[in-house]
């Protein structure tokens, strides 16, 4: 007896198969991982270095050329399609990597760690870096911006890093990153006639703050029964702090501090690029999902910390999110899935009126387990929901009806 002949001779049990793959399936297509676009593997990255002061032939011959040498030790670089361009004061190498390595980023990871510890580049004083550059394929799910007219920008940073805090404990969040931040700073200005008046010289106040505003290690106290470990007091914390630092003396013996020969003002550093949102001034919060989850799920998981998170952020700062991919990937997937049904149901009806029974009730089953079977192959092998698969499970479609109805 062949298997088809056991399947029409136990019917029930047949059929109690048939019900239990459609479940999986069905609970395949509610539950298997979903996203804009497929995962695709990026091999490339950049290696970049900064000479400041050199010129290019210098720059080539002192760092271009050992990173090379040092980079072409790698079995896992494609020496052929790895190529450099050098600079005045920087080069930059893209890095291609062979078809064999199938997850670039733990190589990605071991360079950058071996470019800190090696000792065999040997580069000159002076050189920044190398470093290196590999998230080309990084794509953002949520994009979320904290705009206000009133707040300043320290109150923003502030407020986004407790949304950010909120986001990082799902489990399902992998780079969070903040973008539009703007340093604070603290400007001192004198004019030489006011330093002359104290007698005090320029280069003694900036290596007098430089040497005050570091942290080092100052040594301990041991007796019998303890150590105790001894700290500098040299910290800047307040800019009251820094404008009673001494400098020195005037030429009567008064003791000078810094804003007896200096103005402080509090502002911010002159920002590489300003953002703003419906005209305010904003910071945004990129955040991005681990491979493997349901991008959908993701999005309503940080809707519901943003919902918390407003309850301890100021009315006056409105969240915004400006992109999101779990929104747009619910809205194309349910779509399809409505149309996909849609049509299903029709040939199904199509094929029950034309057909004669037994064979029309034969085809209608066949087309959804087919559907529900294929859903659960998809999700066994780890394929998600994207354009792509949607793509090509309309492409398939028409294969689907035609084997169902084609009964010789």
């Amino acid at each position: 007896m062949n298997f088809i002949e056991a399947a029409l001779k136990y019917k029930q049990v047949t059929l109690a198969v048939l019900l239990m793959l459609f479940a999986i399936g069905v609970n395949s297509l509610l539950n298997m991982p979903r996203r804009e676009d497929p995962k695709i593997t990026i091999r490339e990255g950049l290696v970049i270095a900064y000479f400041p002061g050199a010129n290019s032939a210098q720059v080539e011959d002192q760092v271009t050329k050992k990173l090379e040498q040092y980079l072409f030790q790698y079995e896992e670089v494609d020496k052929t399609k790895t190529v450099s361009t050098t600079k005045d004061g920087m080069t930059v190498i893209t890095v291609e990597l062979t078809p064999a390595v199938k997850q670039p980023d733990i190589f990605w990871s071991k360079l950058r760690h071996q470019l800190l510890i090696s000792k065999e580049l040997d580069l000159p004083k002076g050189v920044t870096g190398p470093i290196v550059d590999s998230d080309f394929g990084d794509t953002e799910a949520m994009v979320i911006a904290l705009e206000s007219k009133q707040a300043s920008y320290e109150e923003l940073k502030t407020y986004a890093r407790k949304l950010e805090e909120q986001i990082r404990t799902l489990p399902a969040a992998s780079k969070i990153k903040r973008i539009g931040d703007q340093q604070e700073q603290i400007v001192v200005s004198s004019g030489s006639e006011r330093l002359a008046q104290y007698g005090v010289q320029l280069d003694q106040v900036v290596q007098l703050l430089q040497s005050q505003n570091n942290i080092t290690a100052t040594g301990e106290v041991k007796n019998e029964a303890r150590k105790t470990s001894l700290y500098t007091n040299g910290y800047f914390n307040t800019q009251a702090d820094l404008a009673d630092q001494i400098i020195g003396t005037s030429s009567s013996g008064a003791i000078v501090k810094l804003g007896d020969v200096a103005n402080l003002t509090r502002n911010y550093a002159e920002p590489e690029s300003i953002i703003t949102v419906n005209g305010n001034k904003a910071i945004m919060l990129s955040v991005q999902m681990h491979e493997g989850n349901n991008i959908v799920d993701f999005g309503k998981a940080v809707q519901k910390k943003i919902d918390a998170a407003r309850k301890l952020i100021p009315s006056e700062i409105k969240l915004t999110t400006l992109v999101s991919q779990p929104t747009l990937v619910d809205e194309n997937i349910s779509h399809f899935i409505k149309e996909f049904f849609l049509a299903i149901a029709s040939v199904i009806v199509v094929v029950i009126l034309l057909l004669p029974l037994r064979i029309a009730s034969v085809a209608a089953m066949a087309i959804p387990m087919t559907v529900a079977l294929t859903f659960a192959i998809m999700n066994s092998l780890g394929i998600e929901l994207h354009q792509v698969s949607l793509a090509a499970l309309i492409l398939v479609l028409g294969m689907v009806v035609d084997d169902a109805i084609d009964v010789r």
